[in-house]
C-alpha cells in the first residue's frame, strides 16, 4: 500500500505521495485537468478535505491548460505564489511570471493612503491582465481590486486562480468571484494560501507539458 516508502529520491517520494492521493480522492466527475488540480491541493495542503472546497468554472481547468500552452502571462499578488510556481516550465512556453507588488516603488507604509500595497499594485498591473493566468493566494484586497478593473475598465482575465486566505474578506471576495463571469479556480471560505495558489498553476503546467509530450 506504500510504495518507495523508505526511499529518498525526490521524485520517487512525490509519484508515491501521488499514488496514496489517488486512493483518498473522493468520487467526483472530474475532467483529468481538474483531477489534476485536486490532487495537487491535497499534495500541498496535507488535507485530503480540501477537495470539498474547490470549485472550478466550467472549463476553467482546461482553459487555463490552453493558455499556458500558448505563452500567456502568468501574474501573482505576491512573491510566495511566484516563488512556488515552476517558473522554467512556464518559460519553456513563453508564459512570463511576474509579481506587480514585488515591483512596487511605493513605500512600505503610505500614510494616509486607504488603499493597500496589493490594491496599488493589481492597479498598476492594468492591461497587462488581459487574457493572462492571475493567480492570487494571499491578498484579498488583490482579488477586489482585480475584480474592480474587470467592471470598470472591461479588461478581462484569461482566467483568475482565486485562492486568498484568512478571516477578512477571502471569503466574501471568493465569493465574488464566483458570481462573476471571469473563468476561475478556486477555494470557498476562509481556506487558501500560496503554495495552493502556487500548486494550481503547477498542476497545469505539468497537464500542457503532458498534452504536448504525448499529444492524443
Amino acid at each position: 500500500m506504500y510504495p518507495n516508502m523508505h526511499s529518498s529520491h525526490p521524485v520517487q517520494i512525490e509519484n508515491a505521495s501521488m499514488d496514496l492521493i489517488e486512493e483518498l480522492l473522493p468520487e467526483n466527475n472530474y475532467t483529468p485537468a481538474e483531477k489534476a488540480v485536486a490532487k495537487r491541493l491535497i499534495h500541498a495542503s496535507g488535507d485530503p478535505g480540501i477537495v470539498n472546497y474547490l470549485v472550478f468554472s466550467p472549463g476553467a481547468a482546461e482553459k487555463t491548460v490552453e493558455l499556458l500552452k500558448n505563452g500567456a502571462d502568468i501574474i501573482t499578488d505576491v512573491k510566495m505564489v511566484l516563488a512556488g510556481i515552476k517558473t522554467a516550465l512556464a518559460e519553456e512556453f513563453g508564459c512570463r511570471v511576474s509579481c506587480p507588488l514585488a515591483d512596487l516603488k511605493t513605500p512600505k507604509n503610505v500614510s494616509g493612503n486607504a488603499l493597500t500595497r496589493s490594491q496599488i499594485a493589481m492597479q498598476n498591473t492594468g492591461r497587462k491582465l488581459e487574457n493572462a493566468v492571475v493567480a492570487i493566494g494571499n491578498a484579498p484586497t488583490a482579488l477586489l481590486s482585480l475584480l474592480d478593473i474587470v467592471s470598470q475598465l472591461g479588461i478581462k482575465p484569461g482566467v483568475v486562480i482565486g485562492m486568498p486566505v484568512g478571516f477578512i474578506q477571502a471569503a466574501e471576495s471568493k465569493d465574488l468571484l464566483m458570481a462573476s463571469d471571469i473563468p476561475f479556480i478556486s477555494i470557498r471560505g476562509n481556506r487558501g494560501g500560496s503554495n495552493l495558489a502556487a500548486a494550481t498553476v503547477n498542476a497545469l503546467l505539468l497537464q500542457a507539458e503532458k498534452q504536448v509530450l504525448c499529444p492524443r
